[in-house]
This record gives structure tokens, C-alpha cells and sequence, in this order.
């Protein structure tokens, strides 16, 4: 699976880093 992220506050957002970790976190 690959997911492109983007965010208007940029990639060091809070905010996608903790969405990062949860996609992560699931198998597959």
C-alpha cells in the first residue's frame, strides 16, 4: 500500500506524523 500525504502545514505537521505512525502500525 502506498499513500501519498500532504498538508498544508508541510510534512513536519504533528498531525501527519501521527497519521503516519497509524497507517504504519497497519498490516499490509
Amino acid at each position: 500500500m502506498k499513500v501519498l500525504l500532504t498538508n498544508d502545514d508541510g510534512i513536519q505537521a504533528e498531525g501527519i506524523h501521527a497519521l503516519r505512525r497509524a497507517l504504519l502500525a497497519v498490516p499490509g
